[in-house]
């Protein structure tokens, strides 16, 4: 048996970060363009050519 003394409840973990890193601000993209990749091939039900074809409009009805 584990002493109680050495139990650690998870509402008492309080993780500390070890990583120490610069940080970069993004103020404007490097390209003009909109990243359109999903997962959504279950909400069309297949994942056939047509379903890949489609246009994006047709993603933000679903999204």
């Amino acid at each position: 048996m584990v002493s109680s003394k050495l139990d650690l409840l998870l509402s008492d973990f309080e993780p500390r970060p070890a990583l120490t890193t610069t940080v970069t601000e993004v103020t404007t993209p490097r390209f003009p363009v909109i990243d359109v990749h999903n997962h959504l091939g279950d909400a069309f039900g297949d994942l056939s050519e047509s379903w890949l074809m489609r246009p994006a409009t047709d993603l933000l009805e679903i999204m």
